[in-house]
């Protein structure tokens, strides 16, 4: 699986003050190997963004509804594999109902 598609180590900020810590391999949001990696843990989902890319035109859209105006956040305490971070666009309302139901806190990423 390529994983060099982000990492956050030397190129990355973050407006969570432990991203640091993480030190592993960020996949970058609807890349092949985002979505590769998305396939094998959850298909439905992979499939559904899939389809919204394609539906909106662009892959700097919401994972989860489409919005254009989305960020790409880490989701601390998941992976999609060892040591590989899982990442997610998500627009504020998406990212609102996230917070809301699941456990795992979200850090912002951005990258050069």
């Amino acid at each position: 699986m390529d994983i060099a598609s982000v990492t956050h180590k030397n190129r990355c900020n973050s407006d969570g003050p432990h991203l640091k810590q993480h030190l592993k391999n960020l996949l970058k949001p609807h890349s092949p190997a985002w979505f590769a990696a998305l396939t094998k843990i959850s298909p439905v989902q992979a499939h559904y963004t899939g389809r919204l890319i394609e539906m909106v035109g662009s892959d700097e859209v919401c994972s989860i509804c489409g919005h254009d105006e989305s960020a790409a956040y880490l989701i601390e305490g998941r992976e999609y594999a060892p040591g590989v971070g899982a990442t997610i666009r998500l627009c504020c309302a998406c990212k609102g109902m996230h917070e809301r139901r699941a456990s795992e806190p979200l850090i912002l990423v951005t990258c050069a």
